[in-house]
């Protein structure tokens, strides 16, 4: 087992900050295998430089250097209602930056808007193919139809 957790710790921090509500929901916005994640996350696959990669793109307040190697700060910046909080003096001072970084926050506040939404629809399309392979159970008389358009008789 290797000694680096900081993903398990970043994941901590997000869900502390609502930015996911859990370790599931961050694989799923990284596009990421859950158990990939859960190795990376108690420490026993080290994190390799393309999921930081990955990590930094959907999380864009992340600092690389730390996920990585430990470097301080976690969080480049984090924007609590319209204060730019961050521990870069530079960046603090840069409107810009502050305009650009509020932009990214509602970018990702929609990315997870859309992900609920899609997460929606994904269960009502499961609940649907239920009914629907429980009224051909109910109804072995009616012919199942296949992707390729033929029909397979019950």
């Amino acid at each position: 087992m290797t000694d680096n957790k900081r993903l398990g710790e970043l994941i901590a921090i997000l869900k502390s900050k609502k930015r996911i509500r859990n370790q599931k929901e961050f694989s799923e916005l990284l596009d990421a295998n859950p158990n990939v994640v859960s190795r990376y996350a108690t420490g026993i696959e080290t994190l390799t430089e393309r999921f930081a990669d990955i990590v930094c793109q959907v999380f864009t307040e992340v600092n690389k250097d730390w996920l990585l190697f430990g470097t301080e700060p976690i969080l480049k910046y984090a924007i609590q209602g319209k204060v730019l909080i961050t521990e870069d003096r530079n960046y603090l001072e840069c409107k810009k930056c502050l305009e650009l970084a509020e932009k990214l926050q509602g970018k990702s506040d929609e990315l997870l808007e859309l992900h609920k939404k899609n997460e929606k629809i994904y269960e009502e399309k499961e609940e649907l193919r239920r009914t629907i392979d429980r009224i051909y159970a109910e109804n072995p008389q009616i012919p199942r139809p296949h992707l390729n358009g033929k029909s397979k008789a019950g």
